[in-house]
């Protein structure tokens, strides 16, 4: 593959990596400073735009996150890209104390943040889970650095507002999530961040899962992973006063799975041993 065009700094491609379980080759590039991976075919003008958009990302649009209710730390915005269509772009930004410090800078310590959820959530597509399609992922830093990730935009609403708007929907989605979490648990994968704020519903009514930046392969049996997953859902449900059926049916539903193992198929990587994310 030849090299960026050079447009306003210096643009080479690194490397193709093998493919992903569906095919697509995973390009790597260095974009006017940023490292970068492509799960998408994009063209020049489409990699140089998107990486307009990161260094500007105060002109983009934002979008709020969903209902006001567990919507994360990250800064989110929107930008179209032709080939791919819409894709929401997730700058990672700190919480707790250090976000007085540095809230978007990360000391980068073996995979950075944002590769780590790109990888995650293309192991995750090929283990079967429904989550973000991811288009690219993208660096800036040598100590301590900047990241983002872009996804295909999920038209739709997140979980929380499903649920307080047409509580009737709930029997049917829980079904789909304590299908996809017992995925999860087969596989011995801790979603460290799963709450109803990070699930997502299209407007063809499929769930998706969100935010696999901190998702680690645990060494716990699957009966403590489950109840690992049960205790922290029912205690987001509790601190943010939504309806005790959705606590109630996660964990009818994830009493009835069952916990044969799987392979994980690389989903999950170790986290850094001070959490920062890379």
């Amino acid at each position: 593959m030849r090299d960026l065009p050079r447009e306003g700094g210096q643009s080479s491609v690194w490397t193709v990596e093998a493919p992903p379980e569906d095919g697509r080759r995973v390009v790597a590039a260095r974009i006017d400073g940023f490292a970068c991976r492509f799960a998408y075919p994009l063209d020049d003008d489409e990699r140089l735009r998107l990486v307009a958009v990161l260094a500007t990302a105060a002109r983009a649009k934002s979008v709020a996150p969903d209902g006001g209710v567990l919507g994360g730390r990250a800064a989110i915005w929107r930008h179209e890209v032709p080939s791919v269509g819409p894709v929401v772009i997730k700058e990672y930004r700190r919480g707790g104390l250090l976000r007085f410090i540095r809230r978007r800078y990360y000391v980068r310590f073996r995979t950075v943040r944002p590769e780590r959820e790109f990888r995650n959530l293309l192991a995750a597509r090929a283990a079967g889970l429904n989550v973000p399609d991811p288009v690219a992922c993208f660096s800036r830093g040598v100590l301590l650095y900047r990241g983002w990730l872009a996804t295909r935009f999920i038209p739709g609403r997140s979980l929380v507002e499903v649920v307080r708007s047409d509580l009737a929907a709930l029997p049917v989605l829980m079904v789909d999530l304590t299908r996809q979490v017992g995925l999860l648990i087969r596989n011995r994968v801790a979603h460290v961040d799963l709450h109803p704020g990070n699930v997502r519903v299209d407007t063809a009514g499929t769930l998706y899962l969100l935010d696999f930046d901190r998702a680690i392969l645990s060494t716990r049996s699957p009966e403590d992973l489950r109840t690992q997953y049960d205790v922290r859902w029912r205690r987001a449900v509790a601190k943010h006063g939504l309806p005790v059926v959705l606590a109630d049916s996660f964990s009818a539903g994830l009493r009835d799975l069952s916990l044969d193992r799987v392979d994980a198929r690389g989903l999950g990587e170790q986290p850094c041993p001070d959490g920062s994310g890379g």
